[in-house]
């Protein structure tokens, strides 16, 4: 249904992007496709109508290994006794480390409880070799294990990988695995007595933590990784506490909820393509707010084809006991696999591929990015706080160009790496880079940032370095509005929305361009070139719902868009003029007297977004940059 509706409505960059998830969640790989993904150039998270598979491709993995590792312990209770004691001395030698020591790698300034723990858990081990486990204990030790390794692996991808925190499955197991708790529980410890008001209160408050955790963890809080815990075992007590407690009699059994509950699986697949749809098709000029009539519309949308999914598709199949049920599913399957990898390919093409046919080459520019070149090779540095992928450089000269900046800095890169593959350069150039990282000392978004920005501008300074050229989306960073990017020197602490934090950054870029200039380099700063919501080729198409598509464009006028950023072009004629930086003008180029072009004179476009040449285009045609290689 995904693929047939997106047929109508998407661009081609965003159908091939359906296909290929559609692919990726018919082989249960979706989890790991989306984390391949993540970049900044990317599509938001909001329009990709199959975002939520994600989970169930995790589930179905979840249940490919959680089998075969119940077996390998089953068969574990079949070696004789002196196997036992082997497979035991080499989870005590070889295991105990990873499995006890792993929260005193991970926690910083506790890596000095790593030998008491090592000692405390190889005494244990000694002891549980000697005893004669049973297969119960065995099962359910194993089990517990896996568990408290899966949740250390949670906690330690929150602060260095999230992105793969979020999708890799060995960091969720832990999630699955609770309920494999819950399920030897009922099994064989359930008849022990609890206490009933232990029971009933317990299962209160658990029902509080759980309401409470929808409504107010979220996760951006600074301990969401721990604090997940409490709402994942407090689901856990609801589902094994007793049926005669208040929480799963009178609420939880209520028969609203437990309508909801049974078509809750396909409003789940219904919902968020629903919600994803309208927000791409509605995405330009900015992201998009559902209005209360969508969302209501959704809601009923979802509630009746739930109900009729699951009536007359959900609950039969259940009710099917025949192998030949198998084989129903996997062939539509087959099919759905099949129809991805032909949109994947771009063998399939959308309906405006062909509505438009002489725009394609348009559309082809909303991909047409490309950075690092493959002329280009990384730089290995000496910060273990940075990786090598914002340091690239091309050539083997000693006089070094440095470009320094963000994006805006990265999109001149092709044109760059075609001058040096034609003439023989005196010069080799290295590309400081970093998307979305403002290059003014003492400001970033994180600790990382700013650390890259201090290296790179100590890297500045070097004697090799003979000029630097430095760009980024200045307009952005200078506008007074932006409370992400935080402020940090000795004396003063703030973000660039507030104005006295502002001057001290900007005093501190020109302090930085000035010492630059006092050391004999060649400093050139290169000025935003136009941008804005009239140059992003997607602009040039309307579409609505119903799939129906209009295309026109025009150029924009010059005066409107420098009139619109008066305040930070003088910011940076101040900082140049007192450094002693030139100034780059990329806007004389892209601009005649009156209009600013948004497709060059064979209608080929000139922007692959609101603020990013086209690589094709900046290779091809952006000379303005020539004389720094000359």
């Amino acid at each position: 249904m995904c693929i047939g509706y997106g047929w109508f409505v998407l661009f081609p960059n965003e159908f091939k992007n359906l296909s290929k998830h559609l692919l990726s969640s018919s082989v249960f790989m979706t989890n790991m496709t989306l984390y391949r993904e993540t970049g900044y150039f990317d599509l938001a998270a909001e329009q990709k109508p199959l975002l939520h598979l994600w989970s169930l491709s995790v589930e179905e993995q979840f249940y490919f290994i959680w089998p075969l590792f119940l077996w390998s312990l089953f068969k574990l209770q079949k070696i004789n006794k002196s196997q036992k004691i082997k497979i035991f001395n080499i989870l005590r030698y070889k295991s105990t480390m990873l499995c006890f020591c792993l929260p005193a790698l991970f926690i910083p300034k506790s890596r000095y409880l790593i030998i008491p723990i090592f000692l405390w858990s190889i005494v244990q081990l000694e002891k549980i070799k000697n005893l004669n486990i049973s297969k119960n204990t065995l099962i359910i030790l194993c089990i517990s294990i896996s568990t408290l390794f899966s949740f250390f692996i949670h906690l330690r991808l929150s602060s260095i990988n999230p992105s793969l925190q979020v999708y890799f499955i060995f960091s969720r197991i832990w999630e699955m695995s609770m309920g494999a708790l819950g399920a030897y529980y009922m099994l064989f410890l359930q008849k022990k007595s609890i206490h009933k008001f232990t029971v009933k209160f317990g299962s209160m408050f658990c029902f509080l933590i759980v309401i409470s955790s929808l409504l107010f963890l979220s996760n951006s809080h600074k301990y969401f990784s721990i604090l997940i815990l409490f709402p994942v075992i407090s689901s856990l007590f609801l589902m094994l506490a007793s049926h005669d407690t208040f929480v799963n009699k009178k609420i939880l059994s209520h028969p609203l909820l437990v309508f909801f509950g049974l078509i809750s699986y396909p409003v789940y697949l219904l919902h968020w393509p629903c919600i994803s749809f309208l927000k791409v098709i509605h995405s330009f000029p900015s992201n998009y707010e559902l209005s209360l009539l969508e969302k209501g519309s959704i809601f009923v949308f979802v509630i009746f084809f739930g109900y009729i999914i699951y009536k007359y598709l959900e609950k039969p199949l259940r009710k099917h006991t025949s192998s030949t049920i198998v084989w129903a599913l996997l062939i539509p399957m087959g099919l759905l696999a099949s129809v991805g990898y032909t949109g994947y390919r771009s063998i399939l093409k959308p309906k405006v591929s062909y509505l438009f046919p002489n725009a394609y080459r348009i559309m082809n520019g909303f991909e047409d990015w490309q950075y690092p070149t493959p002329e280009m090779y990384r730089i290995t540095l000496h910060d273990p706080f940075l990786t090598n992928d914002f340091f690239y450089s091309i050539g083997s000269a000693q006089n070094v160009i440095l470009f320094l900046g963000d994006s805006h800095m990265q999109q001149y890169a092709p044109r760059i790496d075609e001058l040096m593959k034609k003439g023989k350069n005196k010069k080799s150039v290295v590309f400081a880079t970093r998307s979305s990282t403002c290059p003014i000392p003492n400001v970033g978004r994180s600790e990382t940032e700013m650390r890259f920005v201090k290296y790179a501008m100590m890297y500045a300074q070097q004697e090799e370095i003979k000029e630097v050229v430095v760009s980024c989306s200045w307009f952005f960073y200078l506008n007074g509005t932006q409370k992400d990017y935080l402020y940090r020197s000795a004396h003063n602490e703030g973000n660039l929305s507030q104005s006295y934090i502002l001057d001290k950054a900007v005093k501190d870029l020109e302090i930085f361009l000035t010492k630059l200039v006092s050391k004999g380099k060649k400093v050139y700063v290169i000025f935003n070139i136009p941008f804005g919501v009239a140059f992003d080729p997607k602009s040039f198409f309307k579409r609505d719902i119903w799939g129906k598509w209009k295309f026109s464009w025009n150029h924009v006028k010059r005066s409107d868009w420098m009139s619109a950023h008066l305040k930070e072009r003088k910011i940076l004629h101040d900082i140049a003029k007192k450094s002693g930086a030139k100034i780059i003008y990329p806007e004389n180029f892209l601009c005649d007297h009156h209009v600013c072009h948004v497709c060059d004179a064979h209608e080929n476009p000139i922007y692959m977004d609101v603020s990013h040449l086209c690589a094709t285009y900046v290779r091809e045609q952006v000379t303005f940059l020539d004389f720094l290689l000359k």
